[in-house]
């Protein structure tokens, strides 16, 4: 039943009632006169007293209106239900609309552009210079004779030689550690130069020496002020040939709890489960030290587990050294 029909229902029933009460009092109000005039005499009558006619519609209305009542909410609790399934499958269509236009739009930008494909092989390397030397490769969609491709890397210009149709080439020497922020790929032809966005990457070493990474399953809670934890972890690091040793200290609070060597587990891809009974503070960090064949030491500091505070600041970086123990690269190191 809908909300109008319930509403013109109880006013139905309303004037019924009403009514009923008005026949009710005009009956016996002309029983009394008639028993008044002495044309009847006061035995029993099958016309009820009003308070009694009143009484007993009283309560039937009442009833009525939560009849009414009940079938107005169970139909709109099903009409609730009925919008809330309904906007979910407008925010479902929405968000599906969404993907398709960034989908169609990612085409559009792609189907604009000059450079269709572009590669970056690093050829060697030269970890005593801290270079490699480094083949780029770009293919357009559009060219003629006259067209010139340039790589610019950090404000160096690196022109692209034509080595088949569409594609261009170029082999450079490029700094191991080095930032690439922005590299930019220029197709001059005709006089007009496009600049597009180059995928170069932003770092070389990054996917030449084994970095680490963790493989993580942990659980921790608060019990009585006392941060309790659980788990296991991997140590994931690629190019494990490089590698000389893997040293893990548990860290909390700054201090340092236990050093591991985890050369061999790192090396086999094992799972390392965490000791238990350490005193922590409000988080256990992980300081991973990585010694390289190649002469490097690679240092990065995680956090894995903390008691969320307002005050809580991790303590993570990473930093590279050489065998002197110069720095080569570092991020978030001493930040404030």
């Amino acid at each position: 039943m809908s909300v109008r029909g319930s509403y013109l229902f109880l006013i139905i029933i309303a004037a019924a009632a009403a009514l009923i009460v008005f026949v009710a009092v005009r009956a016996y109000n002309r029983r009394l006169d008639r028993i008044a005039s002495g044309e009847l005499h006061d035995t029993h009558s099958s016309v009820p007293e009003p308070g009694t006619a009143v009484g007993a519609v009283y309560r039937t209305v009442l009833m009525a209106i939560v009849v009414v009542l009940l079938l107005t909410v169970s139909a709109m609790n099903g009409r609730l239900s009925a919008l809330q399934n309904t906007a979910g499958n407008l925010q479902s269509n929405v968000n599906h609309l969404e993907m398709e236009l960034s989908t169609l739009r990612a085409q559009a930008e792609q189907s604009l552009r000059r450079v269709t494909s572009s590669s970056t092989e690093i050829l060697s390397t030269d970890w005593a210079s801290r270079t490699a030397e480094v083949e780029f490769s770009a293919e357009l969609r559009e060219y003629a004779s006259d067209t010139a491709v340039t790589l610019f890397l950090n404000g160096r210009e690196i022109p692209l030689s034509q080595v088949a149709p569409g594609m261009y080439r170029a082999r450079f020497t490029a700094g191991l550690f080095e930032k690439y922020d922005l590299p930019t790929i220029c197709v001059t032809e005709g006089g007009r130069t496009v600049v597009e966005d180059s995928d170069f990457p932003e770092t070389l070493f990054w996917d030449y020496l084994p970095m680490p990474g963790f493989s993580c399953q942990f659980s921790s809670d608060v019990v009585m002020g006392k941060l309790k934890y659980d788990g296991s972890y991997m140590i994931d690091a690629d190019h494990t040939e490089d590698i000389e040793s893997v040293m893990l200290t548990y860290l909390s609070g700054g201090r340092a709890l236990k050093t591991l060597d985890l050369t061999a587990e790192t090396l086999a891809h094992q799972t390392v489960v965490l000791e238990q009974g350490l005193q922590l503070d409000k988080d256990l960090t992980f300081l991973t030290e990585i010694a390289t064949r190649s002469g490097f030491r690679i240092v990065e500091q995680s956090t894995m587990i903390y008691e969320a505070s307002p005050d809580f600041e991790d303590s993570d970086f990473l930093r590279i050294l050489d065998q002197n123990g110069n720095v080569v690269w570092e991020e978030n190191y001493g930040k404030s």
